[in-house]
């Protein structure tokens, strides 16, 4: 946001809108090119908070473009590359570490503890300069951490147990304008979990995912994060914003089962916006 504000003589926030619009525009060109264009497509119209939160500037569409991003380094078998750019992807959300210890622990079983070293000593090294670079202006290597440890987990542990702070939520209505905007957030925790099962327990879903085994192996780590997450207050209302990392692959593992009708593609992106709607009033 800096470099784009100083390039183009504009402030801060219109920098953030150019980064976060931009951003969501390479991230739709990965994901077409990761896991094809119907998922691209759903994609941009399934999850509200993606055009949401490209559209208003915010830090998910640059994360979102960089675990991409990653993610087909990977599909070449640069691991080293993958890992700096999840770790580039750890500085802007701290989610992405997720990714970096699943990149270190497959390029170990594919390429043996040497390339597992190198992956490992080049993502310690760019997140050791940004801790560096936090003790020194603010005093705390690990502000980020402490700062989401004071706000959304009132002190405690970033995990409990499954959907343990996702229902309460649920029944409090808290962080949500209406009933509608609730049950839509809910609906996207359900899909979730059936999708996970449907992994679990239909073959040929099971062997879409495994065919990219790191992917998967990403997308449940993600996946049981989500559902353990100890916020009272978010744990649901931004299920379906942490979601969107990992959505297009959940998306390809039942692609071909996926309505590919453009009238489909209409009316859900017509659909998405109710919950936009309603959340502004």
């Amino acid at each position: 946001v800096a470099v784009v504000s100083n390039a183009l003589s504009i402030n801060n926030l219109e920098a953030l809108f150019v980064v976060s619009v931009f951003s969501s525009l390479i991230a739709t060109a990965l994901a077409y090119t990761l896991w094809g264009p119907w998922v691209a497509l759903y994609f941009n119209v399934l999850d509200y908070t993606w055009l949401q939160f490209s559209a208003y500037g915010s830090s998910d569409s640059l994360f979102v473009a960089l675990i991409f991003a990653s993610l087909l380094a990977a599909r070449k078998r640069r691991y080293a590359l993958a890992c700096l750019v999840g770790a580039l992807a750890t500085i802007v959300r701290p989610l992405g570490i997720l990714l970096v210890v699943v990149l270190a622990t497959w390029t170990l079983y594919e390429q043996g503890w040497r390339r597992a070293a190198l992956t490992t000593v080049v993502a310690a090294f760019v997140l050791g300069l940004y801790a560096g670079a936090m003790a020194v202006t603010l005093g705390d290597p690990l502000t980020t951490y402490h700062q989401y440890q004071k706000a959304d987990w009132f002190g405690g542990l970033p995990i409990t147990w499954p959907f343990e702070a996702i229902l309460p939520e649920f029944r409090s209505g808290a962080k949500v304008a209406n009933s509608f905007v609730s049950w839509t957030k809910l609906f996207f925790v359900v899909a979730h979990v059936l999708l996970l099962f449907a992994i679990g327990l239909v073959s040929a879903v099971r062997s879409r995912a495994l065919s990219h085994g790191l992917e998967t192996g990403f997308g449940l780590l993600y996946s049981l994060f989500l559902l353990v997450y100890n916020s009272p207050t978010w744990a649901l209302s931004i299920h379906a914003r942490l979601l969107l990392p990992i959505l297009p692959w959940l998306l390809w593992t039942v692609e071909p089962w996926l309505p590919k009708r453009w009238t489909i593609i209409t009316a859900i992106a017509v659909a998405t916006a109710f919950p936009l709607i309603l959340r502004s009033r």
